[in-house]
């Protein structure tokens, strides 16, 4: 009898522990997977670091076509530009301040000028934020470009700088982050105002 008291709960130990080597190895191969998925993309970075400044990604909507027509892309803008997040260009989905704002569209380029400082360094030389917006009339763009205008009062500090420019009831406002001085001079904000204008024309 004592012998059987001994087995038993060794056999059950032993059918446990049989029962539970398939979820073992299915754990075990989960975090491989996932070892193996984190190593690939730290190996995809570090390639992408010798060409451009590291772009994460965003969970916003990608702005459709009909949309990122009306926003500058870093190819607009020339070598030493990236778009600071992906997708580039996205939608914004924010309420409007007041409800005579309310807008048909809406969406936000964010864009980089970098240049390589070696290994795996680069330097941000200036930054830049367009925003667009679609109203029903001219009327409500003009109105909200009014508030715009005293509110990039606040950026135009002799450093960073913010205008709002409007075409019939679309408005765009850029604004401009200088960052560390680079080899390549930077974009300045009337040239970046010509190029915001040309696709709402």
């Amino acid at each position: 009898m004592a012998l059987i008291v001994t087995l038993v709960p060794a056999l059950a130990a032993g059918v446990g522990a049989a029962l539970g080597l398939p979820k073992a190895v299915a754990w075990a191969s989960d975090h491989g997977a996932a070892a193996d998925r984190w190593a690939a993309q730290e190996r995809a970075e570090l390639a992408e670091l010798q060409h451009s400044p590291l772009i994460p990604a965003t969970s916003n909507s990608p702005a459709p076509p009909s949309l990122a027509r009306h926003l500058l892309t870093a190819s607009d803008l020339g070598p030493g530009w990236f778009p600071m997040l992906r997708p580039e260009a996205t939608v914004t989905t924010s309420a409007p301040i007041k409800p005579q704002w309310a807008f048909l569209q809406a969406g936000r380029a964010t864009l980089v000028q970098a240049h390589h400082a070696g290994g795996l360094t680069w330097t941000i030389q200036q930054t830049v934020f367009e925003d667009y917006w679609r109203f029903r009339n001219a009327r409500s763009a003009a109105s909200f470009r009014t508030y715009l205008d005293r509110k990039s009062a606040a950026w135009n500090d002799g450093r960073d700088s913010a205008v709002a420019l409007r075409v019939g009831a679309q408005v765009v406002q850029l604004r401009v982050l200088r960052g560390a001085p680079g080899p390549t001079p930077t974009t300045p904000l009337h040239q970046l105002e010509r190029m915001a204008l040309q696709p709402l024309q």
